[in-house]
């Protein structure tokens, strides 16, 4: 859920913005009950600034963000409640507004608390992304993403290792194993999936996929997966079961996100509970994600299937998420205090009006924008983009590079994850991200009034007019230019004032030549 309609309306005017901050536990970390208040008790919040997320739409690398609040009095009531890395939750209301009727701002892990001046303290925090880095929790050896890979009999079933009890023939369908026990597999509604990698012990290992098993055996095996060659094996050969996730990139995402709660953390939580990151699924915009897998990142026929998957634990659970999701076109923002994923789009021509449009002029603005006619984040301007499956690959080209430094090519490398309807996936990646491969833009910073903008997004379109603006492409200024928000920042305080900025491309037919 985002923030209600008439809580926005109301951020557009004058108001007096009103904060609390409540500890949040995810999983088994340290803390205790705490509530912070603007209006009460020690401390108390003064302001507080949200720098949001910024995504590069070049790389899609992201620099994310954090949330600073002010904070006056006596903060020895925080000792025993709070740890640097433990999460805390950040709500604005209005003057008058019961604690029930707060909106989530931000949700983040401790960094640091300062005092500056006399009695004023900082406290700030880092974004969900940058604290889910590793598994919420206080157990070192439950820290990593998929830190079940490899161990033997794991009691909670974690992905164990056997060796197979008879020769295996490359085609048989069927691996002969002295026990499936600790064996982890992902339900989905295209049925069971086993991953299992299979290593001779003469000739080069191989993944296979097995849909079912026994005690001791896996059964429906098909080997050779994953680009890799299905061979002969040995009896007493190893045979690894795998963490192996299929589905659509942001369904994979969604999953990871919020499993590991044994299935009463949302639609979404039904994975291994080493395999998942125990967000409370109220903190994730599943109805976003879900609006955005279904519009925008949908091939023109057929489904767009990943096959993610793990061979060992992962130290840096989202720098892993989102090495596949990039290679999909697919990347984690934050929306309204809460994460969520979405597939990039063209902003010229998008494929989905999904989400709101923002709408700026002169007016709204409290100082003039910074304007880049040449957006500093994209050093190099491709001639084409390559998106590439297994056996597929699809490129689109422009007639001529304009800027230099200049590459051949930009590639969305899928071959490890896409292996059906790869011609409809690759040709539907290479149409969202050519845009941003091959055209330049430009970049505007807009300080804007008031705090309705800060439910904005990465992502979002935005159509600007403006006079003080003069555009690369055309004389005058902006009129209802269209362009696509990559960062949205708020001082909430007695003048809230916004802050987003806009990447504008040129036409697809613009040239300088």
């Amino acid at each position: 859920m985002s923030w209600g309609a008439t809580f926005r309306l109301k951020l557009a005017g004058v108001f007096t913005p009103r904060f609390r901050i409540e500890w949040t536990r995810f999983n088994s970390e340290s803390g205790a009950a705490l509530t912070l208040s603007s209006e009460s008790g020690a401390p108390r919040i003064g302001r507080v600034r949200v720098d949001g997320m910024e995504i590069n739409p070049h790389t899609l690398g992201v620099t994310w963000g954090r949330c600073v609040v002010e904070l006056f009095g006596d903060v020895s009531s925080l000792r025993a409640c709070v740890t640097q890395g433990g999460f805390l939750s950040v709500y604005v209301g209005l003057e008058g507004y019961a604690a029930a009727d707060f909106e989530l701002l931000f949700v983040g892990a401790i960094r640091a608390l300062t005092m500056e001046d006399g009695p004023t303290w900082k406290l700030e925090l880092i974004d969900m992304a940058t604290a889910l880095r590793q598994r919420p929790t206080n157990v070192v050896a439950e820290s990593q993403l998929f830190h079940t890979i490899g161990v033997d009999g794991y009691p909670t079933g974690g992905p164990s290792t056997a060796t197979l009890s008879a020769n295996y023939t490359a085609g048989s369908g069927t691996l002969l194993v002295g026990s499936t026990t600790g064996a982890t597999y992902q339900d989905s509604a295209g049925g069971s999936y086993i991953g299992l990698l299979v290593t001779p012990a003469s000739g080069d290992p191989f993944y296979a996929v097995a849909t079912g098993s026994t005690g001791t055996s896996y059964t429906g095996v098909t080997g050779g997966a994953f680009d890799t060659t299905d061979t002969n094996a040995s009896s007493g050969d190893d045979v690894q079961n795998i963490a192996l996730i299929r589905s659509h990139p942001i369904t994979v995402a969604l999953r990871v996100l919020t499993s590991g709660k044994g299935g009463s953390n949302g639609t979404y939580d039904t994975l291994p509970s080493s395999w998942g990151l125990s967000v409370p699924v109220g903190f994730v915009d599943v109805d976003d994600a879900e609006n955005w897998r279904d519009v925008v990142g949908q091939p023109a026929s057929g489904s767009f299937t990943t096959n993610v998957m793990a061979t060992e634990a992962q130290d840096d659970a989202i720098a892993w998420m989102t090495t596949w999701l990039n290679a999909c076109g697919c990347f984690l923002a934050t929306r309204m205090g809460k994460l969520t994923v979405r597939a990039w789009q063209p902003s010229a021509v998008p494929i989905g009006e999904v989400g709101t449009t923002w709408t700026v002029t002169d007016a709204d603005m409290v100082a003039p924008p910074k304007h880049e006619w040449w957006y500093d984040g994209q050093d190099v301007e491709y001639a084409a983009v390559i998106a590439k499956c297994s056996t597929v690959s699809t490129s689109r080209s422009s007639t001529y590079v304009h800027h230099r430094p200049s590459q051949p090519t930009r590639t969305f490398d899928m071959s490890t994850l896409v292996f059906a309807n790869e011609t409809a996936v690759a040709d539907s990646v290479s149409l969202r991200m050519k845009e941003a491969a091959l055209r330049k833009p430009e970049a505007i910073t807009l300080r804007l009034r008031g705090m309705h903008w800060a439910a904005a997004s990465v992502g979002d379109g935005c159509r600007i007019t403006s006079s003080l603006l003069i555009s690369r492409l055309e004389a005058g200024g902006f009129n209802n230019r269209r362009g696509v928000i990559v960062r949205v920042s708020g001082l909430w305080g007695e003048e809230p004032v916004s802050e987003l900025k806009v990447l504008v491309y040129p036409a697809e037919g613009a040239t300088w030549e």
